[in-house]
């Protein structure tokens, strides 16, 4: 078993100039693995990572702490997952981004993109992750949003899974929320369970979810606490699913506008929709 290590350390500066961390992996083969630390505690600066890892049983772990970071992530092979983590100073231009193409079945992917610091009311954190999966029991983790409550964020999902088995939970907490989810498959037993929470300010909260097969399930919580400008929080669901014996939960919690449109089309399908 060969396993690599990446440590970018610390570069010390006086300031905050803008810099940037670049690395460049390329792992083929059975049961590599991988950690790439990218820490930009001092000088503030930009990180980025491309990844490439093809084999079976192989594991990627990443921890991005920077003004902006970015990850391009290939995987290809059966059994393979990826940990991430990236953080953001909270300030008004930064940005986490990830761009993720997992190829395999049981593939398995935890990403979280968070806002560390706040450095004023005024600042919105960015958090973007765009990750496709491809093959069957494939796993996919994804909480976005700041940590502390009170902090602003932007949040935006898109995942396409195929195949079947395939299982989506999603956690977005920022001033706005937006997700898109296609699940497709000629099979079954695939589920999306999708979270979107705005814990202090009033914004929007969007999700748009696909799924294509038999004996699957969406489901989505919305929730916006009370803003002091009336009509200031707007939540929109959206999910359409075809096929036989499909589930499909809504939940939207605010004391503003609320929309759901769900559509369904096959047999021995269920809608719940709640919203208060």
């Amino acid at each position: 078993m060969k396993k690599l290590s990446f440590i970018i350390a610390m570069v010390l500066a006086t300031g905050f100039s803008v810099a940037q961390k670049t690395t460049y992996l390329t792992q083929g083969g059975y049961g590599n693995s991988a950690t790439i630390t990218q820490d930009a505690w001092w000088n503030v600066s930009a990180n980025k990572i491309y990844a490439t890892q093809n084999g079976s049983w192989n594991t990627l772990t990443i921890d991005q702490l920077g003004k902006d970071n970015a990850l391009d992530l290939q995987q290809g092979g059966d059994n393979n997952g990826a940990t991430i983590v990236q953080s953001t100073f909270k300030r008004l231009t930064d940005q986490n981004y990830a761009l993720i193409n997992q190829y395999g079945t049981s593939g398995k992917i935890d990403l979280t993109q968070k806002g560390y610091i706040l450095y004023s009311s005024n600042d919105v954190s960015k958090h973007i992750s765009d990750a496709t999966q491809s093959g069957s029991g494939g796993i996919f983790n994804l909480v976005q949003g700041s940590p502390t409550s009170g902090m602003n964020s932007n949040t935006n999902s898109y995942l396409k899974q195929s195949g079947y088995d395939n299982h989506a939970n999603l956690s977005q907490s920022g001033e706005t929320n937006d997700s898109e989810i296609t699940q497709l498959s000629t099979s079954n037993l695939n589920t999306v369970v999708l979270d979107q929470v705005n814990p202090v300010f009033g914004g929007n909260e969007q999700s748009k979810s696909w799924q294509y097969g038999n004996n699957s399930a969406i489901e989505v919580f919305q929730s916006s606490i009370y803003d002091s400008r009336e009509g200031s929080n707007h939540i929109y669901a959206y999910s359409n699913q075809v096929g036989n014996s499909n589930t499909t939960k809504i939940e939207q919690a605010t004391r503003d506008e609320q929309t759901v449109e769900a559509t369904e089309q096959g047999n021995a399908d269920i809608l719940e929709v709640t919203q208060r």
